[in-house]
């Protein structure tokens, strides 16, 4: 089966919620990232053998010279592929990051989805001491929540791993080195990153079509989402994530009915 609709690309950007576009202090200092992600460039590509799996390494250039993104893959016989992110800011001074991570999108079938880590509902780095660590299962339509603006929603925290399914019970497993941050949602995150200026239409969350896919964010770290003050406050300094180097880890199972 294929799961996979479009493959692992970088994503540092998230679609600012109403507490970070009430001073619009995300879109004018962050936007940075965004830009710089959609204007990558590949600057190389490798690939040789590791014992009998195969290893595969890009390498991004983010917009001009921001910053460096590299995605390593170890693809096993057996189908799981081990996944290291590498994020190296090649600036001076640049602006805190709105989230570390990956995007890939499944197709739409892969709508059933369980985890080991907060829930049930969304929570954030800020956002997070009320849901207990514990093993839930929803759908991926049930993770998205119609605020009155379409905005960033469905995230879950220290997550353990994720499974996305089809009603068969195939699909894919992703398991972190340690914890990690996703979402899965019914629509890709251009959905929820709209013009928010007086001039454009009052767009309201409920009226956001859903897809026939899956676009999972897996996240290293996503800042926090404040609400201290929804007029220009930024979330709490250790909720921000820093332009630094970051590195993490995970691993891609393929899951199959009646494997172990």
């Amino acid at each position: 089966e294929d799961l996979v609709l479009k493959g692992l690309v970088p994503n540092l950007w998230r679609a600012p919620t109403d507490n970070d576009a009430g001073g619009d202090w995300m879109q004018t200092t962050s936007g940075i990232w965004k830009e710089a992600v959609e204007a990558r460039t590949l600057q190389a590509f490798d690939h040789g053998m590791d014992g009998k799996a195969v290893k595969v390494s890009t390498i991004y250039m983010l917009g001009d010279g921001v910053a460096r993104y590299t995605i390593d893959y170890r693809i096993a016989g057996d189908g799981s592929v081990d996944v290291t992110g590498r994020l190296e800011p090649l600036q001076q001074g640049l602006p805190v990051i709105p989230r570390v991570g990956m995007n890939i999108v499944l197709g739409g079938e892969y709508s059933n989805l369980e985890w080991y880590g907060r829930g049930l509902g969304e929570n954030y780095r800020d956002r997070k001491s009320g849901y207990p660590i514990g093993l839930y299962r929803s759908t991926v339509r049930e993770q998205y929540h119609d605020y009155s603006r379409p905005q960033e929603t469905g995230n879950k925290t220290d997550t353990r791993w994720f499974a996305l399914t089809n009603n068969a019970g195939n699909g894919l497993r992703v398991e972190a080195d340690g914890v990690l941050e996703f979402s899965a949602l019914p629509l890709l995150q251009s959905d929820l990153d709209h013009d928010r200026s007086r001039k454009a239409p009052n767009r309201h969350g409920a009226l956001v079509d859903f897809r026939d896919l899956v676009s999972v964010n897996i996240d290293h770290l996503q800042m926090g989402v404040g609400g201290d003050n929804s007029w220009g406050a930024k979330p709490m300094n250790r909720y921000l994530i820093e332009a630094q180097p970051y590195a993490w880890r995970f691993r891609m199972i393929p899951v199959r009915v009646n494997s172990n």
